[in-house]
């Protein structure tokens, strides 16, 4: 094959029930522009297709439905090609099936030319993925301070009207108000002392 490819997996690692991702490269190392190159992407067992992504204009794309097991993910080239030392880059997401914890997802990628047989095996590069159950993460506690209960009543009005004291002998006159604000009585004293 005019191709080098890779097939490099987000991680080694998959959560299961979750998605993840497959990154596809394809390097043309001949010294010649390829036509009708195919690339192929076999799904492993225990995933489902989400989406795939990549190429450059003219690359197309050929999804499998999302319930097909072994379902396989075809980007075809059928009038552009590859020049030499160019390179192209794919993306296949998938949805990890929460049945494949403890389970390696063994996906396989290879590049075709021509109109080759897709589905026919022949040498690319396969990678194996091991599948974990995450630990789920425990419910943050929030503890708020309860509120201080207010202790008034607000059923009673009281409306309040100024007196004014006597001078007293001492020279002290004192004088109280009232002021009536949401049925809640604020008062205020003030004493004012005046030299006779």
């Amino acid at each position: 094959s005019p191709f080098k490819i890779s097939l490099i997996p987000q991680d080694n690692q998959a959560a299961s029930g979750s998605q993840f991702v497959y990154t596809v490269v394809v390097t043309n190392v001949s010294s010649i522009a390829v036509k009708q190159a195919i690339v192929s992407v076999v799904m492993p067992e225990g995933v489902t297709f989400v989406d795939a992504q990549g190429g450059k204009l003219g690359w197309l794309v050929k999804k499998p439905a999302q319930s097909a097991p072994n379902g396989r993910v075809i980007w075809f080239n059928p009038d552009g090609t590859v020049a030499p030392s160019e390179v192209v880059t794919f993306q296949m997401t998938v949805d990890v099936a929460a049945a494949s914890a403890g389970k390696k997802l063994v996906t396989e990628a290879f590049t075709l030319v021509g109109e080759g047989n897709v589905d026919k095996t022949v040498p690319g590069t396969t990678v194996e993925v091991a599948v974990f159950t995450p630990t789920p993460l425990p419910t943050p506690t929030l503890l708020v301070p309860p509120s201080p209960t207010p202790t008034l009543s607000p059923t009673k009005e009281v409306v309040a009207t100024p007196t004014v004291a006597q001078a007293k002998p001492e020279g002290i006159l004192t004088c109280f108000s009232g002021i009536v604000i949401m049925g809640l009585v604020l008062a205020s004293a003030m004493v004012v002392s005046r030299n006779q």
